[in-house]
């Protein structure tokens, strides 16, 4: 049984289930033929021809920081993740910062998530975490889904 759409006024097809949700979670699993392109930029859609957002890579050094755009390409949040210079990851979780547009305040996290040292090592699979505030405009909930996607590529 599907669960039934909720009625929302000013949002876009297919993202009404995002307005009741604080947290995603986001199991990536590669195939053996797929290939990883270290992107830097993202369009999101919704509906598919509707731009309503980006997700764009920042170069700050070793950093790995990201910004959240609307439309307009205007930065709505920053996500502000650890050094790529040194990978100290191993037996931990991985936390990006999502920040407000300035930068001052954290809203949320997305976390990639240690599972075991077999999975780890042997496989390309990934479990991601992405939390913010129930209240958050449901197109940048969507472009911050999006983003996880350009994160992977980049995670040790």
């Amino acid at each position: 049984m599907w669960m039934q759409r909720p009625a929302v006024i000013n949002c876009p097809p297919g993202l009404e289930y995002l307005t009741q949700i604080d947290q995603l979670l986001i199991k990536q699993v590669i195939d053996a033929i797929e290939s990883e392109c270290c992107q830097e930029e993202l369009e999101v859609q919704s509906p598919a021809g509707n731009c309503i957002g980006y997700v764009k890579r920042v170069f700050s050094g070793c950093n790995l920081d990201y910004h959240i755009l609307d439309s307009n390409q205007s930065t709505v949040l920053q996500i502000h993740g650890p050094s790529c210079c040194f990978c100290e990851c191993l037996g931990s979780d991985i936390i990006f910062k999502v920040t407000s547009a300035d930068g001052t305040v954290e809203i949320g996290r997305i976390t990639r998530k240690w599972s075991n040292i077999v999975q780890e090592f042997f496989t390309d699979a990934d479990n991601f975490g992405v939390s913010f505030p129930m209240d958050l405009d449901v197109k940048v909930k969507a472009i911050l889904l999006a983003a996880v996607f350009l994160i992977v590529s980049y995670t040790c």
